[in-house]
């Protein structure tokens, strides 16, 4: 490799090096530290797919590069910010679950009782954290499924 290549792959480490540190101090600065005013009142994290991965790897990173001291301080704030990762990693893998249970709700819709589409309409509240087409045309399907479970129990009535 010549020396300009090296040159530019050494700037571009520096760079991205600098970058994690201002990302770093970005994440866990402590905003009481300064007068309300003075305050900027963001909150830097990392969203996405791979939004929770980001978070943990930053903080393993920061455990490792930083000084004992330091760390004693940030405790805390690391412990507080794992916690919220797994509460935020055991929501995403409870909307995985339910929308798997919903694949191919269409086909076997006829086949669902009153307790079944219970566990369905939970499984659309848990699956999407807001309004979707999808969601609406399987709320859709679920209610005329318990149209026509009322109605035969009406005909049996009868």
């Amino acid at each position: 490799m010549d020396q300009g290549a090296e040159a530019d792959r050494n700037q571009k480490s520096e760079i991205a090096g600098r970058q994690i540190a201002l990302i770093a101090m970005a994440v866990y600065a402590d905003q009481r530290a300064v007068a309300a005013s003075n305050r900027s009142w963001h909150h830097v994290s990392c969203l996405g797919p791979w939004g929770i991965e980001a978070n943990g790897l930053l903080d393993e990173l920061v455990v490792e590069e930083l000084p004992e001291t330091l760390i004693a301080v940030l405790t805390p704030v690391l412990e507080e910010r794992k916690a919220h990762r797994e509460e935020k990693l055991a929501e995403h893998q409870a909307r995985q679950e339910a929308a798997a249970r919903l694949e191919g709700l269409e086909e076997r819709i006829g086949e669902l009782g009153a307790e079944q589409l219970d566990q369905v309409d939970e499984d659309l509240a848990a699956a999407w954290v807001g309004w979707t087409p999808r969601q609406s045309e399987l709320r859709d399907v679920v209610k005329a499924r318990r149209a026509a479970l009322a109605a035969e129990q009406s005909e049996q009535g009868d």
